[in-house]
């Protein structure tokens, strides 16, 4: 019978025997063999095949009301049942009333099924009596109207079919074995994992189309993990910064919908044809990325491997690698992955050194596994686990004979064996036998499964990994291996929670003020000056002057006093940031504002045209009957029509299948058309034109930075912090909980803000560092009077002379000493007046980041702007149509007695120093320093500080520095903050010195000194109050300093908030502005005991007012202190032609001390360390380098030993310098004093005596000396001490290339182009060079790329003159350089130089 059923027939008589022999027979029916081997495209094709052909009078599916079925027309579609009989599909409930045949809906099409093959004989029956009752169509009528249908036009068919959903799109087939991840998504927690060899990521046009529909499908499948292997991709190199892997990275950033996706990438090895040949590339999507640890590379950088390590919490941590082992290739293929390797084999030694490339990988791949666990703790250790997938290139199960086959077998299941790793696929399903490699499509073509995942025994038998599947049915990236995906629960594996990959719900920032739009700051001050009236703000503010004034009659006490303060402060942020909250939820341009890029360029054109060029031409293929090979052939050469290809039947599929499949691509092409449209195209280009404009006007409106960013293609900022790392001595712990994500990092704060940095804490209860009226007496003495030994008890007797440097300092300029009247006089602590207030906010910086009340510098600088009102009164829609008013507009301020009424209160708490509670809220942002793992040594705190707090403080901070300026107070050993002095002072004068040594031929030694976290070491009396005591700043002002800093309460912003709630639980903790909160446990149940903020006790905030005055007060202390103590400072010849001697330059907390012998090398560590112990300061010994420039016998310079050399001082420098420790040797001789006074048995000798072994060791502390030819990062310049400049010139060629290509695909305008290139990349690289020798072909190599870019934005010929360009237009590098030098030395020969150039 079944011989019978495969006899060939023509469809007509077999489907009619058929019947015939089911008639006869009806136990055969469920022995009929399907008819199409290919049976899930059934429901597809049913659905495509219903929606194009429903028009009227044409071929209509109908419904027969009385028995219930669907049927069809069309004859020549319904002579049998077969797999697309979804057409005639199955019964639906008939239509209550009516009887006969009616049209098919569109819902019923849609929701048409494949029936079951028992059904198929009692559908035949039915079609059967229903052609017997309704006439068929020739073949010819069916031809002739399926060429009227292809020939209409888009517009045509719409009217036809008025009902079909433009947005359809028909179900997708199963192409996978395993599980479908088409059919679902993501569970809640877990992440899905891409694994695929992806044969070369070519950057051909084809290819990057081809790489483009790789990154389209991870999104459609909703990838976190995409592991490649064979890429044959280039790290990004000096000389080319922008390599095929930046290129693909930006294709995944764009096609995967991850601005902030992490890529790990590990080189191949160079070959013959391609420039790498093997390679891996692993990356991590947004979410993902917030538990990345390190990154894990092959050690002999052959690009075999590459991976990350995901940390999670309670040590959990998954190992991620892809692998790629090379496959044998003989002598003929010397590129091959096998002979480049083979060719690695030589390097290895004997011992280590396995029989061939495969076996040495494997190898490595052990030891490098091993070395990455056995680096944690042994905590750790039992939490890792670990998931090695990739191209193995070997069989799993081998039924092969060949011994070499069998043995890579055997050493495959050892490797898994070795660390406990299972199969996923085989594991998960276990009766599919997968196939990951096909060579080809064609029958009999090899296959075979050499692609693995394995996964540690635990994740599996956990339940974390319980999904499987291989995309069998389709390829990515033109490839002959099948992507390889596996889903894994990362909330339990890691056990962090499912936090991770949820939305962050935070409160929405508000929207920024446009100060150059008349019309919203009309809006504002109108809402403003009717709220003013409705608060009856003006009775509160009379209420507050008046407790001012009782509080100084002394008839009103400091709490009643600062609640009618603190009710002004409230009011005032209600007025005028509740007035601009109503107003941005009405203004147009205020609505659905969202940071998404409009990607309306000429390349979607161009991608378009060419999808609608290969779908009109598969349907011209198909006419002049091409073969069904030509016609997927074509398909395939464009990847991107995804739908299309996905719907694509196969070459064995039958003729129906075909012409259903090419009825679906008609209404494709019909759709892409439309699209083609010229008015599309005008649209597109208006809007790509409205864009370029929009950006070009932002930049002239002040907004600089984004339209820059824009232009150079530069990494946007990173998304709020998701996840810390915190490392502890059992290993290292990812956090995801909101909650107590918060606590950690507030309570890591705390920590930091509590102090204790230095080697020790001898200021620990000591009155010098204590809030209380003994210590601040004592300071106040210190400083009038000096320090002498009976004030000074407690000190360590080391570091005492230097706080006998506290004493009012003395100012050469005036003769005498400081006092504070010189502050005084200039007004400090005055109320300020209108037209300084107005100044003052005249010169802060637009646009900037307001505090936690959202009160920016653009709404208060609002409030006193004069503008047009008329223009508000028109309608929150374009005033496009409205008739322009003739004559000159009448502008007037309706808000500028609450712009003085900001002033008043400001003044008030500069009286008082009694400052408002909601005054000392402040939000910390963490950015990133690098990108990489969120730990918070990667991260630089930024704090965005209350607006009116700032501009009560940073008025009277100004006059310090005008003060310190005037009078020449400050040492001419600090350059940063300084008027009419930069970065390139410092540089200027180390160049010089240097120059002077080469010369000369004399001694130099040069100490960079590193000063770890120089802003938050600053303790509160120590480190602040104390040096600006000893610039004699009056005590008024150091109490309200004091005031501001006592009650200062801080939260760390992340993706889950500071929210208004968090503020409202902390409001109780804090009374009269003085913080009385302790901390908290972590993780309480009780919101009320939550760790919720900090308070910065110590330290002051980078951003803040005042921040950078106080380290400078504290520095020249510092500063006086080298000076005085310095034995031999380092001579050299100034601008003016006389010797000048210097201890040394700094810019801030970058040092850079010079000395003229080794013992003033010593002598100003030992400065150093002993004013880090005093100030409690982070020294950071390890980090801190010594250069030694001095000359040998034979005239060289000194070097390090090398080889078996034997130390000589006169022909080397030594590798490292020590000094004694003096904080360590104070404790190890009261420790051995007090050993004397126990007894000999006891338990507190025996630990005490392990203390004094232990404190042994580090009685010397050393500083590495570095070599004079290695180059050094300082300011931003690359300097060498023996004048090489070869890394400096690189740094700028670098720079200038970067913004070369970044412009070379960007719109931009002629001046904006010029103007750019001048501001950013040759600024950069005069900067780089200006302190620097470069000869003039060096100079070319490095202004090449940025002078053509220029003139190719220009529309200049590349073969135009360069001199002539640079005179006329641009401005070349040369020339830019020039002028930069005679600027600079025209501006130090204006400056005094013995006060500048130290």
């Amino acid at each position: 019978m079944e011989a019978r059923l495969s006899q060939q027939h023509s469809p007509v008589s077999f489907r009619y025997k058929l019947h015939k022999l089911t008639q006869r027979n009806p136990e055969v029916l469920p022995m009929i063999p399907p008819f199409h081997q290919n049976q899930r495209n059934a429901q597809l094709m049913a659905q495509e095949s219903a929606a194009f052909l429903h028009t009227p009078n044409k071929l209509t599916p109908t419904l027969d009301t009385q028995t219930g079925t669907h049927f069809n027309t069309d004859a020549d579609l319904n002579l049998v049942p077969h797999r697309h009989a979804a057409i005639q599909a199955t019964a639906s409930v008939p239509h209550p009333g009516t009887a006969g045949t009616q049209p098919l809906t569109p819902t019923q099409e849609l929701t048409l099924t494949t029936p079951r093959s028992q059904q198929d004989d009692t559908l035949l029956l039915q079609n059967r009596q229903h052609r017997s009752r309704h006439p068929t169509h020739s073949a010819h009528t069916l031809r002739r109207m399926k060429r009227k249908i292809m020939q209409r036009t888009q517009r045509e068919l719409d009217a036809a079919s008025p009902d079909l959903d433009k947005n359809w799109t028909p179900s997708m087939p199963n192409n996978w074995i395993g599980s479908n991840f088409d059919a679902s998504i993501p569970k809640q927690g877990c992440v899905r994992h891409l694994s695929l060899n992806v044969r070369t990521m070519s950057h051909s046009e084809s290819g990057l189309q081809d790489q483009a529909q790789l990154w389209t499908r991870c999104y459609d499948l909703e990838t976190g993990i995409v592991a490649l292997s064979d890429t044959s991709l280039v790290d990004n190199t000096p000389n080319e910064l922008r390599n095929s892997l930046f290129r693909s990275t930006q294709i995944a950033r764009h096609r995967w919908h991850s601005p902030n996706l992490t890529v790990t990438h590990g080189q191949g090895r160079p070959g013959v044809m391609r420039e790498t040949v093997g390679g891996t590339v692993l990356a991590t999507n947004d979410y993902v990325s917030s538990m990345l640890g390190s990154a894990l590379t092959d050690s002999r950088r052959a690009g075999r491997w590459t991976g990350r390590k995901l940390i999670g919490a309670n040590n959990q941590s998954i190992y991620f690698y892809e692998v790629y082992l090379p496959t044998f290739a003989d002598k003929s293929h010397p590129g091959s992955a096998w002979q480049t390797q083979k060719a690695l084999l030589k390097s290895i030694d004997t011992d280590s050194r396995a029989a061939d490339p495969w076996h040495q990988a494997i190898q490595d791949l052990t030891a490098q596994i091993l070395q990455d666990i056995t680096s944690e703790s042994t905590s750790s250790m039992q939490g890792s686990k670990i998931v090695v997938s990739g191209d193995f290139n070997c069989r799993w199960v081998t039924g092969s004979t060949n011994t070499y086959s069998k043995a890579r077998t055997e050493t495959l299941r050892s490797f898994a064996a070795q660390f406990d790793l299972c199969e996923v696929f085989s594991t998960i399903h276990p009766n599919i036998t997968p196939t990951t490699f096909v060579a080809s499509e064609e029958p009999g073509s090899r296959r075979s499964w050499i692609d693995f995942v394995f996964a540690s025994t635990q994740l599996l038998s956990d339940g974390h990994i319980l999904e499987a599947g291989i995309l069998l049915y389709e390829t990515l990236n033109r490839s002959d291996h099948r992507a390889y995906m596996f889903e894994i629960d990362l909330d339990q594996a890691l056990q962090i929670g499912p936090e991770w990959s949820m939305q962050p719900h935070t409160d929405p920032r508000l929207a920024k003020i446009n100060i150059k739009s008349d019309k919203q700051v009309s809006q504002f001050q109108q809402r403003v000056a009717k709220q003013w009236t409705h608060l009856k703000a003006y009775n509160t503010q009379l209420q507050a002057i008046e407790a001012v004034n009782k509080w100084k009659l002394q008839q009103l006490d400091d709490s009643s006093t600062l609640k009618a303060i603190e009710l002004l402060y409230d009011l005032s942020i209600v007025l005028v940031v509740g007035s601009w909250r109503t107003v941005s939820g009405c203004l147009p341009a205020m609505r659905n504002t969202g940071g998404s890029r409009k990607n309306i360029w000429s390349a979607i054109y161009i991608d378009k045209a060419r999808e609608f060029r290969t779908l009109t031409d598969i349907v011209s293929m198909w006419q002049r009957k091409y073969t069904k090979e030509r016609i997927l052939r074509r398909l395939s050469d464009s990847p991107s029509l995804t739908v299309v290809g996905r719907a694509a039947p196969t070459v064995n599929c039958d003729h129906v299948a075909w012409r259903e499949w090419i009825a679906f691509v008609c209404a494709r092409a019909a759709l892409k058309r439309k699209e083609l449209h010229g008015c599309w195209r005008a649209q597109s280009k208006e809007a790509m034109l409205g864009a370029i404009k929009s950006r070009s006007d932002n930049y002239l409106k002040g907004s600089q930075r984004s339209a820059i960013s824009s232009w150079l293609d530069r990494a946007r900022r990173a998304p709020p912090m998701r996840s810390i790392q915190i490392v502890t001595p059992a290993g290292s712990t990812t956090i995801t909980e909101p909650h107590q994500l918060k606590e950690t990092v507030d309570s890591a704060f705390q920590k930091r803000a509590a102090g204790g940095y230095g080697p020790s804490t001898w200021y620990a209860g000591h009155p010098l560092d204590s809030d209380t009226d003994e210590g601040r007496a004592l300071r106040i003495s210190i400083a009038e009077q000096g320090a002498t030994d009976t004030n000074l008890q407690g000190v360590p007797e080391h570091i005492r002379y230097l706080l006998k440097d506290g004493q009012y300092k003395y100012v050469e300029k005036l003769g005498t000493r400081a006092h504070p009247s010189l502050y005084l006089d200039r007004g400090c602590m005055s109320p300020r007046t209108q037209s300084q207030w107005r100044e003052y906010w005249a010169s802060r910086s637009k646009g900037t980041a307001p505090g936690q009340s959202q009160l920016s510098v653009n709404l208060v600088w609002s409030l006193q702007l004069s503008v047009d009102h008329s223009c508000s009164n028109s309608t929150h829609s374009t005033d496009a149509g409205t008739q322009p008013k003739m004559g000159k507009p009448h502008k007037t301020c309706l808000t500028m007695h609450v712009f003085d009424l900001l002033r008043t209160l400001s003044n008030l708490v500069l009286t008082t120093a009694l400052v408002p509670t909601s005054m000392l809220r402040n939000v910390m942002c963490l950015l990133d320093k690098v990108a990489g793992p969120h730990s918070l040594p990667n991260k630089r705190p930024i704090g965005l500080v209350e607006q009116l707090a700032q501009a009560t403080l940073g008025p009277q901070f100004r006059i310090l520095e005008d003060t310190w300026e005037e009078h020449a107070m400050l040492d001419k050993f600090q350059s940063g903050g300084c008027k009419g002095t930069g970065c390139d002072t410092p540089v200027m004068a180390v160049t010089m010195k240097l120059e002077y040594a080469y010369i000369y031929k004399q001694f130099i030694a040069l100490i960079f000194q590193d000063q770890s976290k120089a802003f938050e070491t600053l303790r509160r009396f120590l480190g602040q109050e104390m040096p600006l005591r000893r610039l004699a700043v009056p005590e008024s002002f150091i109490h309200l300093v004091d005031a501001f800093k006592a009650g200062s309460w801080f939260m760390v912003s992340t993706a889950w908030g500071p929210r208004e709630t968090d503020w409202d639980l902390i409001h109780g903790r804090i009374q009269a502005g003085i913080n009385i909160s302790s901390p908290r446990p972590l993780s309480s149940t009780d919101p009320a005991d939550r760790q919720i903020g900090y308070h910065d006790e110590h330290g002051t905030t980078q951003g803040s007012a005042g921040g950078t005055t106080t380290y400078k007060a504290q520095y020249d202390w510092f500063a006086s202190a080298q000076r005085r103590h310095q034995v031999d400072p380092a001579p050299y010849t100034g601008l003016r032609g006389h010797e000048v001697r210097s201890i040394g330059h700094g810019y801030i907390d970058d040092v850079a001390m010079t000395v003229a012998s080794l013992e003033g090398v010593k002598r100003g560590l030992k400065v150093s360390r002993d004013f880090n112990e005093l100030m409690d300061g982070a020294f950071n010994t390890i980090k801190t380098g010594v250069y030694i420039l001095e000359t040998r016998p034979d005239g060289k310079y000194k070097r390090h030993t090398t080889g078996t050399e034997s130390f000589d001082p006169e022909w080397h420098i030594p590798r490292e310098i020590t000094i004694p420790n003096e904080s360590i040797i104070a404790q190890l001789s009261a420790a051995r004093a007090r050993l004397d006074t126990l007894q000999a048995d006891s338990s507190d000798r025996t630990a005490l005596l392990d203390h004094i072994t232990n404190m042994g060791t580090d009685t010397v502390l050393s500083f590495k000396v570095l070599d004079p030819y290695d180059p050094i990062l300082y300011l931003g310049v690359w300097l060498t001490p023996v004048l090489i400049y070869s890394r400096a010139i690189q740094a700028a060629k670098d720079a200038s290339d970067l913004a070369a290509a970044a412009l070379c695909t960007t719109s931009i305008k002629l001046k904006e182009a010029i103007k750019i290139a001048r501001m950013v990349p040759q600024a950069q690289a005069v900067y780089k060079l200006k302190c620097t020798s470069a000869f003039p072909h060096q100079m070319e190599t490095i202004s090449k790329k940025l002078r053509s870019t220029v003139k190719h934005k220009t529309g200049i010929c590349s073969r135009f003159s360069n001199l002539a360009f640079e005179g006329t237009l641009y401005e070349g590098l040369n020339n830019a350089l020039l002028a930069e030098r005679i600027m600079m030395l025209v501006r130090l020969i204006r400056q005094d130089t013995q006060s500048q150039i130290p």
